[in-house]
């Protein structure tokens, strides 16, 4: 949001930026999907270049406080299992951790590459699995989230169905000495998790990857997994998902969420954006619109509506917003003309915009995001993200030409985006989406 655009506050203004370009090879072309990397800079909208992926050289990163394995804490309560081991979690799923192996050169910061194959097999229907749901412990205490990419075929997310099995590694790069524990983290609702612990040992060396398969042909790009999308990207200031269909164009994106309670801390500006739009495939467009809560750093939060054509700067909505406000936003395009939606259905109030451009419909995204104060150097303008404690997205679709498609619909590609720091450490953690495919939570964990 420009200065002079958005509510008044102190320090630099806020906008709702765009993601810098990262090409993806699908079938022997090249697709400019857009999506942020949590390396630290990337280029501008519209840069040639893309970001690096992050190696084991990189995204781990403690992603709380240390504590050795032995004190006070949920992860150390739990029993110690072997490798090989069968557990029953909670009646929801078994994990079995079938291997352990280097992975990769020792990084420039000396961090070891981890990789244990892990096995999922459902206990009941629409049974979730996540690989961010595995983390490492060390003998200091410190904690590791998985990096993605990884060693292949990788464990990713999704749901599977009673008695359905799921295979892959997740990988981590973790300090050079051991002894290394595997934790295991279930969600029981309420508030509640179950924490279950895997000795990572013996640890072998490294296997090779499995030969690729030959490259489809250019004309058949839907035989890749996912359309040649990746299934999870982390970026430095998304969380949520996006979805897109190799040379088609999205003509609609809709979703809705309640707008979460903000806390502020501190003397710093906090703030997080929610909303839904549609993207060119090189970065250079995103049509946007949604809400903003802002910490000054001199009060209590305020909540605001607003849309952008990015990369023009936002534009502030006439519309109150309150926590708990039931809110509804659409976007749409036909032709050049693109029309912009909301409506607070706990107040009433409606706002609709039609604006003329000439802009690619490729991409589809719903997200909650940590807005920056500029549009160039994107990622590096980030700011501090408020807490939101935990939003929730429904009724989440899109038209791409001219049928409708949901967030677990396999005729077009959907990827998830997750919010972490410069060093890897979760900022904001993205749910699975639910089983029908129109659900999903972003749950904050750092500024």
């Amino acid at each position: 949001m420009g200065e002079g655009t958005k509510p008044p506050r102190r320090g630099a203004p806020i906008r709702i930026v765009a993601l810098a370009g990262l090409a993806i090879l699908t079938g022997g072309t090249l697709l400019g999907l857009t999506l942020v990397l949590g390396t630290g800079a990337a280029p501008p909208p519209g840069s040639a270049s893309a970001p690096a992926v992050p190696t084991a050289s990189g995204v781990v990163a403690d992603v709380r406080p240390p504590r050795p394995p032995g004190s006070s804490g949920t992860a150390s309560a739990a029993p110690l299992h072997r490798v090989g081991e069968r557990l029953a979690i909670a009646g929801r799923a078994a994990h079995t951790v079938l291997r352990v192996e280097e992975w990769g050169a020792p990084s420039a910061s000396g961090r070891r590459g981890l990789a244990v194959r892990v096995q999922v097999e459902a206990l009941r229907n629409q049974t979730a699995f996540d690989f961010q749901n595995y983390q490492v412990l060390d003998a200091a205490g410190g904690i590791f989230s998985a990096q993605s990419p990884g060693k292949q075929p990788a464990l990713a997310y999704g749901d599977l169905r009673l008695g359905d099995k799921e295979v892959g590694w997740v990988t981590f790069a973790v300090p050079p000495e051991g002894p290394y524990v595997l934790s295991i983290r279930t969600s029981l609702g309420n508030g509640l998790e179950d924490v279950t612990r895997v000795a990572l040992d013996p640890i072998q060396p490294s296997s090779p990857d499995p030969t690729p398969a030959p490259r489809p042909k250019p004309t058949s790009p839907t035989t890749l997994a996912n359309h040649g999308y990746p299934t999870t990207i982390d970026s430095t200031y998304f969380s949520g998902f996006g979805g897109a269909l190799p040379g088609s164009s999205v003509s609609e994106v809709r979703g809705d969420w309640s707008e979460p309670k903000v806390t502020c801390t501190g003397t710093t500006a906090h703030d997080a954006a929610f909303w839904v739009g549609i993207e060119d495939a090189t970065g250079h467009y995103l049509q946007q619109l949604g809400t903003l809560a802002v910490c000054d750093g001199t009060g209590p939060p305020t909540y605001h509506a607003w849309y952008e054509m990015f990369p023009v700067e936002s534009v502030p909505i006439d519309m109150a917003v309150h926590p708990g406000d039931r809110m509804t936003a659409r976007v749409s395009v036909k032709g050049s003309t693109w029309s912009l939606s909301m409506t607070n259905r706990t107040t009433g109030a409606t706002f609709t915009i039609n604006k003329q451009r000439s802009a690619k419909a490729a991409i589809a995204l719903w997200i909650a995001e940590a807005p920056s104060t500029s549009t160039s150097d994107v990622g590096n303008h980030v700011l501090p993200l408020a807490d939101y404690g935990t939003v929730t997205f429904t009724r989440c679709s899109a038209v791409v030409d001219g049928s409708s498609r949901t967030l677990t619909d396999r005729s077009w590609a959907h990827f998830r985006f997750d919010m972490v720091t410069t060093k890897g450490a979760a900022k904001a953690v993205t749910s699975s989406a639910s089983a029908d495919g129109t659900t999903f939570r972003s749950t904050w964990r750092h500024s």
